[in-house]
């Protein structure tokens, strides 16, 4: 559990959802945005994620965007509105959870630890001496 702040991707979460998980979380935690508390808005956010995603997938690859109905009246495909409320959800729980950009932006939050390793001295030393 050391070094997720206590929130552990659960278990057989994988797919479109999973990938977004690995990507989007552990930054989050290392930083101190995301608990252990936050597991549950965090499994709903990676879930709107991937259905929007999914969704946007289809209408990006279809061939027209609206169709008719035996009325007449031009309709959009049902995946441009399923997109759009699952974006929406996704960014209501960005939203709560605080963690949309503009939201980061406005922290004020320590800089990141320095990452630097035996290569990294060795380089700066090559550097120096040339």
């Amino acid at each position: 559990m050391s070094g997720n702040g206590g929130l552990r991707k659960p278990a057989g979460f994988d797919g479109e959802a999973g990938r977004i998980w690995d990507e989007f979380v552990p930054p989050l935690v290392e930083s101190g945005l995301l608990a252990a508390g936050d597991r549950a808005l965090v499994v709903s956010y990676c879930r709107a994620m991937a259905a929007a995603l999914k969704a946007q997938e289809i209408v990006d690859g279809a061939k027209d965007l609206s169709y008719t109905t035996k009325m007449g009246v031009t309709r959009e495909i049902p995946e441009c509105a399923t997109a759009r409320a699952y974006l929406k959800l996704a960014k209501e729980i960005a939203n709560v959870l605080g963690i949309t950009p503009s939201m980061r932006l406005r922290l004020k939050l320590p800089p990141p630890p320095d990452k630097r390793d035996a290569l990294d001295d060795i380089l700066d030393e090559v550097d120096s001496s040339e």
